[in-house]
C-alpha cells in the first residue's frame, strides 16, 4: 500500500483500487494518523505523498524505491498503467525506469507519442526493443520508431515518395507522425500529416499549432503566427517538448513583431534548456532559430557564435536554422563594417534558401546582399515600383530608393506612404541603425507612418531586458558592440582571444580589416600571451618573420605596431597600447591601457583550482565557463608553435577548473550544476578521466542513471578508439559497471 502511495504521488482511493486488488480503508486511516509523509483527506480519500509528489522529488527518490519495486514489480506495473490512463505521462516515464513487468512496457507503447513528448524517449526505445521483429510500415510501432529517431536527432527516413500528406485519423500513430513533422519543419520539408477535421488529442493539437505557426513564420507572416499562438496559449510550467516548441514559436513571433512586452524570460530559458537536452537533440534547431532572431535584433551579437550555429545546423541537416544563422551573421557583419564577408554570407543564404523553397528568407538575404555591395562601392540599380507586391517588397523598394539617392533622388510611391509593414517591422528597425551610410539614407527615405511605428518600438529590446541591462546604442559607421565578458571594465582597450579575435577601443569594435595586414594581429596575440606581455624585437621577428634578418625584422615589427596604433587612434588618439624599451630593444603591452580575456581566464581558473570555499569555487567556475567561449585564437603566423602550446595549456587549465568546480558543486549538493560543469570539461577534452568520473557521478546523484550510463559508454568507446584501453576501475565503479575479479586486481 505504501509503495503504491509513493509511486502514484497523488490521487484518490479509486486510483489505489485500480492499482491494487484490495484497498482497506482501515489501513488508510492508520497511515493518515501515524505516517506524516502522506496527506489523506476527504470522503474520497484523496491522498498526496509529500516526498514524491512532484516529478523532481520523484527523480531523487527513484534510487531508494528500486529495491522495493524489484520485490513487487506487479505493483509498480499497475501504478504505471494508472498513471498512463490518467495522463500523467512524465511520472509514468519515470516509473518505467524502475523494475517493472514487461507488460508495462507493452502498455506504454499505446501512449508512446505522449511519453516521447514528456521526455520518455529512452522508455519508448526500450519498449520498442521488446517487440519481436522489425515493425511493419503503417503500424504504431513503426511510427514510434521513426518518431524516436526524429526527436533524438538521427537521420530521417525520406517520405518523398508519399506524394501528398497522409490522411491519418485520430490516434497515437497520428501523434507520432506529428512528432516527425516537427523535425521535418526544421529541414524545410512539407508536412507529412494532412489536416483532418476530427477529434485531435491535446498533443496532436499542440503539434499542429506548432507546425502551422512555423510555416507562417518562415513565410514572413509573424502577425498571423502570433494570432494563432495567442489563441492556443502555452500556460503554466514547461513540462513537455510540445510546450517548449509553442513557447519558442511565441518568443520568435514576439521579437519579429518588435513587441518588447514579454515577461516570460524564465519560461523561455526553461524551454530552451529542454530543447537543448540530450533527450530532444533533434529539436535543438528551434533553439538555434530563436538565437539567430535575437542576434538579428541585438547589437551585441558576435559573428563567431553565429558561425558555430550555422555549422551545427548544417551537420544536423536543419536547413531553416542554418539559413536563419547566415542571415543573422550577414546583419552582424554589416553592423561591424565587414561588408565583403556579409556579401558572401548573403549569397550562401540565398543559394540554400532557394534550394529548400524558403522564399521569404531568400528575399531578405538578397536585400542584405544588395546593401553589402552598396557599402562596398557598387552602384545600386533602382527597383521598378511594380515589384512591391507585399510588405517585404515595399521595404526592398525603399531600400533601393535610399541606395540610389546619391545618384539621383527619387520619390517614394504614394501607395507605400500609409502602409506600415507590421510583419517586417523588425527588418525596418534593423536597416535603420548600424549600417553606416546606408542607415542614414534609409531613415531619410522612410514614410512618416513608418517613422512613427519605429518610434513606438524604440524602447529597450526584450532580449536585452532579459539579460538584465540595456545595450549601448549602435554607432552608425564603426559598429558599437559589447566588450568581452568579465574583462576589466576600466581598461580602455580590450582584446578577446578566446573563441576568435576581437579588439575593442572604448567599447567600439575595431573591424578585422583594419588590422588584418602586416601580421599585426599575430604580433598582438604573441605579446598578450607572453609572460609580462613583453618580448624583444628579435623574439617577435623569430616568431612571425623567421626568414628576416635583424634590420628587416625590426622594420616589420615597427610596421605592425603602426597598424595597431593607427586603429586605436581612430577611436581615441590619446591612447598608446605599447611601451618601447630602447635599452633592451623590447616591446611591451601597457597593462594600464590593454586588458585581455586570457589573463582573466588564467586568474579565475587558478582561483577555482586553489579555492577552499566551495560556494566561492562554484561562483568563480561559472565565470570561467562564461569566459571560455572557445579555444584560443590561432593567428596566421605561429612559426615557433608558441601559440599552439598556449592553446593546449589554456584548454587544460579550463578543464581543471571545470572539474574542480564540479567537485565543489557536488559537495554543496548541486548535482545539476556539477553535471553541467563536468560536461563542459569532457567536451573540451574527451579523454580526461577525472572529467568523466565527475560527470557520471553527478548524473547518478541527480537520479539520471540512464544518461550517466550513456555518457560512460560514450567515453569508454572514445577511450578504446584512441588508446585501445578500457576505463579505469574507479570510473567503472562510479558507473556501476563492476569489473571482474581479475580486472579489479589488475586495476588495483
Amino acid at each position: 500500500m505504501r509503495l503504491c502511495l509513493f509511486l502514484l504521488g497523488e490521487g484518490t482511493i479509486d486510483d489505489l483500487r485500480c492499482a491494487l486488488d484490495f484497498v482497506s480503508e482501515e489501513i488508510l486511516e492508520c497511515i493518515r494518523v501515524f505516517v506524516p509523509y502522506f496527506q489523506l483527506e476527504g470522503p474520497h480519500w484523496r491522498f498526496r505523498t509529500l516526498p514524491t509528489c512532484s516529478p523532481a522529488a520523484l527523480s531523487r527518490s527513484l534510487h531508494g524505491l528500486a529495491p522495493t519495486c524489484s520485490l513487487f514489480p506487479d505493483v509498480a506495473s499497475s501504478c504505471v498503467r494508472v498513471l498512463l490512463e490518467r495522463g500523467s505521462f512524465e511520472r509514468a516515464a519515470q516509473l518505467l525506469e524502475l523494475p517493472v513487468e514487461d507488460a508495462a512496457f507493452a502498455h506504454a507503447l499505446r501512449f508512446g507519442a505522449h511519453l516521447i513528448d514528456a521526455g520518455g524517449v529512452n522508455v519508448v526505445s526500450t519498449a520498442l526493443g521488446m517487440v519481436e521483429g522489425a515493425p511493419r510500415q503503417g503500424t504504431l510501432c513503426h511510427a514510434l520508431s521513426l518518431a524516436v529517431s526524429a526527436v533524438i536527432g538521427e537521420e530521417l527516413v525520406d517520405f518523398g515518395a508519399c506524394g501528398r500528406p497522409l490522411e491519418v485519423r485520430a490516434g497515437e500513430r497520428r501523434d507520432a507522425l506529428m512528432l516527425i513533422d516537427a523535425r521535418r519543419a526544421l529541414q524545410a520539408k512539407p508536412a507529412l500529416v494532412a489536416f483532418v477535421d476530427d477529434a485531435w488529442s491535446g498533443l496532436g493539437r499542440s503539434l499542429l499549432v506548432h507546425r502551422e505557426a512555423c510555416d507562417l513564420l518562415r513565410e514572413g507572416a509573424a502577425g498571423a503566427a502570433m494570432r494563432l499562438l495567442v489563441a492556443n496559449p502555452c500556460c503554466g510550467p514547461v513540462r513537455t517538448m510540445s510546450d517548449a516548441l509553442l513557447l519558442v514559436d511565441y518568443e520568435i513571433a514576439r521579437l519579429l513583431l518588435c513587441d518588447d512586452g514579454g515577461n516570460d524570460g524564465d519560461r523561455v530559458a526553461q524551454a530552451l534548456r529542454m530543447l537543448e537536452s540530450s533527450s530532444f537533440r533533434g529539436m535543438e534547431g528551434y533553439a538555434c532559430c530563436l538565437e539567430a532572431v535575437r542576434a538579428m535584433l541585438s547589437p551585441s551579437a558576435r559573428a563567431p557564435n553565429l558561425d558555430a550555429l550555422a555549422a551545427r545546423s548544417e551537420r544536423a541537416g536543419d536547413v531553416l536554422p542554418q539559413v536563419a544563422a547566415l542571415v543573422a551573421g550577414c546583419i552582424v557583419d554589416l553592423r561591424g563594417s565587414s561588408c565583403a564577408r556579409a556579401n558572401v554570407r548573403a549569397l550562401l543564404a540565398i543559394a540554400i534558401a532557394r534550394r529548400a523553397g524558403l522564399v521569404h528568407l531568400s528575399r531578405v538575404a538578397s536585400l542584405l546582399g544588395d546593401i553589402s555591395r552598396f557599402l562596398l562601392g557598387d552602384v545600386s540599380r533602382r527597383e521598378a515600383p511594380g515589384a512591391a507586391r507585399d510588405e517585404l517588397g515595399a521595404i526592398r523598394l525603399l531600400a533601393h530608393e535610399a541606395m540610389c539617392a546619391e545618384h539621383g533622388p527619387a520619390a517614394v510611391e504614394d501607395e507605400l506612404g500609409g502602409r506600415v509593414p507590421r510583419d517586417c517591422l523588425w527588418l525596418v528597425r534593423v536597416l535603420s541603425e548600424g549600417f553606416g551610410a546606408f542607415s542614414q539614407l534609409f531613415r531619410r527615405t522612410l514614410p512618416l507612418s513608418w517613422r512613427h511605428a519605429l518610434e513606438a518600438v524604440s524602447g529597450p529590446r526584450g532580449e536585452e531586458r532579459l539579460a538584465g541591462a540595456g545595450m549601448p546604442p549602435v554607432a552608425a559607421a564603426t559598429g558599437l558592440r559589447d566588450a568581452p565578458p568579465l574583462v576589466r571594465a576600466e581598461a580602455p582597450v580590450k582584446v578577446s582571444l578566446l573563441g576568435g579575435f576581437s579588439l575593442f577601443v572604448r567599447d567600439v569594435r575595431i573591424v578585422d580589416e583594419k588590422i588584418d595586414h602586416r601580421n599585426a594581429k599575430s604580433m598582438l596575440t604573441y605579446l598578450l600571451l607572453r609572460h609580462g606581455h613583453s618580448a624583444r624585437r628579435s623574439q617577435i621577428s623569430g616568431q612571425i618573420w623567421p626568414e628576416s634578418d635583424y634590420v628587416l625584422g625590426a622594420n616589420r615589427v615597427y610596421q605592425a605596431t603602426s597598424v595597431l596604433r593607427a586603429a586605436v587612434a581612430e577611436i581615441d588618439p590619446s591612447l598608446d597600447p605599447f611601451v618601447l624599451g630602447r635599452s633592451t630593444r623590447s616591446i611591451s603591452i601597457d597593462p594600464s591601457v590593454v586588458a585581455c580575456d586570457v589573463d582573466e581566464l588564467r586568474h579565475f581558473a587558478r582561483e577555482v583550482i586553489d579555492g577552499e570555499d566551495d560556494a566561492t569555487v562554484v561562483r568563480v567556475a561559472r565565470q570561467v565557463e562564461q569566459l571560455y567561449v572557445g579555444d584560443l585564437y590561432s593567428p596566421a603566423a605561429d612559426c615557433t608553435g608558441f601559440v599552439a602550446k598556449c592553446r593546449e595549456e589554456l584548454r587544460s587549465l579550463y578543464v581543471d577548473a571545470m572539474v574542480a568546480g564540479s567537485d565543489a558543486a557536488m559537495r554543496l549538493g548541486r548535482a545539476r550544476t556539477a553535471a553541467r560543469l563536468a560536461g563542459n570539461a569532457l567536451e573540451a577534452d574527451g579523454l580526461r578521466e577525472d572529467a568523466a568520473i565527475a560527470l557520471v557521478s553527478s548524473l547518478m546523484a541527480d537520479g539520471r542513471e540512464l544518461e550517466a550510463g550513456r555518457q560512460y559508454r560514450r567515453y569508454a568507446r572514445r577511450l578504446s578508439q584512441a588508446t585501445g584501453k578500457s576505463p579505469s576501475w574507479r570510473l567503472r565503479q562510479v558507473a556501476r559497471d563492476e569489473p571482474t575479479g581479475e580486472e579489479g586486481e589488475a586495476s588495483a
